[in-house]
């Protein structure tokens, strides 16, 4: 087992090593949970020499909490400490006799282990991950909140970065990957170098204006007269082409996701409103921003859109496309979506099952759902996809939602009209178009719209 000292008493330290062992020291150890606390895990770790920490292959496994930040904030600091304990109760039970559990600050949790191997090492890092998913009750609330850990076993990568910092760094690239546990190596150390590097020129990019704003129209089914505008980042420069999900893909993994949702309903508000001034009767006209379901949980995320609408130019300038269900039946993601709609903030929904609809109508207020792309075009040619279709919007009218689909072509916008969408986006509207370009494909539209004769489809 990993060697904990005996101090003396003037020194402030503990033997032992985790509260489920029945310690609970009054120095040495964190007065939340009983386990032992940064300072004495640190202690032991700076004195071990490395050739001997690999001659007995010490490991570390260093957990961070996801997702805790907002059940703190939504519940208070009583029900987080409250989590804290129920999480370290559970990873007590989980560690291996003789490993080293001690609360490094906040939310992070450390392991360290002595005569592990990598895969031994490994498969506790998983069973600890699985521990702290477990819902845990508040009461009359659940709350779910997850962790990612990074592992390193002494002597495995030569260099100055110490095991627990190497540890560090393998949770901060299972966190930012969603990875839930990756293990320090040359191949990590490399990868996060060349992070390093793509975080650096993302931020670049995003200054000098080289991520640029492309839209598209949607419009009203039957008139097709313009009712929002869709937008995407397209980074084309050099021998970088990102766009869309692609590029959200990419920042997502480089932990810089907020700063890109930040970037995008700035410069798409900002386009949405340049319209709205040249067109008078264009004064309800949206941008549309499309984000994952899974990344709306992501509290700093949430937070991210917050900020940026807090500003009066913008109310009633967004709408959010949230495509996927993620975790919309958490209480925390519920209130944040609550919150941005709050704020004048059209919420659409996109890729549901009914059920989802319905709790998106009932929990946060979403006022329209975008049908499923593959449907739409399979609708066309096949008789049972148009009468799926058809359900979807009968269901949406029950719940008072719109209904919205991106169709390819004309024969894909004549099928759903019939249907009785409300709205048409996709490429029958033309090609994506760069933000100082998009007057023109909007004039068109409208001016076609108010043309004798523009008119709702029949509908069959």
């Amino acid at each position: 087992m990993v060697r904990i000292e005996e101090p003396s008493e003037s020194e402030g330290h503990v033997v032992g090593a985790r509260a489920a062992d029945g310690v609970r020291p009054a120095r040495g150890s964190d007065p939340l949970t009983g386990l032992l606390d940064r300072s004495e895990i640190e202690r032991q770790l700076v004195g071990l020499d490395p050739a001997e920490a690999a001659r007995r292959g010490v490991g570390v496994v260093f957990l961070d909490l996801d997702r805790f930040k907002p059940v703190n904030d939504k519940f208070g600091h009583a029900a987080g400490d409250a989590v804290l304990r129920i999480i370290a109760e559970r990873l007590s039970a989980a560690v291996r006799p003789g490993d080293v559990l001690a609360r490094f600050g906040g939310d992070e949790f450390v392991v360290v282990c002595d005569g592990a191997a990598s895969h031994d090492l490994h498969a506790l890092a998983r069973r600890l991950v699985d521990a702290v998913a477990e819902p845990i009750s508040l009461g009359e609330t659940t709350v779910t909140v997850g962790a990612s850990a990074g592992v390193a076993v002494a002597g495995s990568v030569e260099g100055p970065v110490t095991l627990l910092e190497q540890a560090d760094l393998a949770m901060y690239l299972a966190k930012s990957e969603r990875a839930g546990v990756m293990e320090f190596d040359s191949a990590v150390a490399q990868q996060l170098l060349t992070r390093t590097a793509e975080r650096s020129d993302l931020e670049d990019a995003m200054r000098r204006g080289a991520i640029r704003t492309q839209l598209r129209p949607v419009v009203a089914a039957g008139t097709r007269r313009p009712m929002a505008l869709e937008s995407r980042l397209v980074w084309s420069e050099g021998d970088v082409l990102a766009v869309g999900a692609e590029l959200r893909d990419r920042a997502r993994s480089l932990g810089m996701l907020s700063d890109l949702l930040r970037h995008e309903v700035t410069e798409a508000c900002a386009a949405a409103a340049n319209l709205r001034s040249l067109r008078p009767d264009a004064d309800r006209l949206r941008v549309l921003v499309r984000i994952d379901g899974d990344d709306i949980t992501d509290h700093e995320v949430a937070g991210a859109l917050r900020g940026t609408l807090d500003s009066d130019h913008r109310a009633g300038t967004l709408g959010l496309v949230v495509r996927g269900a993620g975790r919309w039946d958490d209480d925390v993601v519920a209130d944040d979506l609550r919150a941005i709609s709050a704020m004048d903030v059209a919420l659409v929904v996109e890729a549901l099952v009914a059920r989802d609809v319905l709790e998106s109508v009932d929990r946060w207020s979403a006022s329209t759902m975008v049908l499923d792309d593959d449907l739409v075009v399979a609708a066309v040619d096949r008789l049972r996809e148009r009468e799926v279709l058809r359900a979807e919007v009968a269901l949406a009218r029950a719940v008072g939602v719109r209904v919205m689909a991106r169709c390819p072509d004309e024969a894909a916008a004549v099928v759903v009209e019939r249907i009785g969408v409300d709205e048409i986006a996709g490429e029958v509207l033309g090609s994506w178009c760069a933000a100082d370009a998009i007057i023109e494909t909007f004039e068109r539209l409208w001016d076609e719209s108010l043309r004798p004769g523009a008119g709702a489809a029949p509908r069959a």
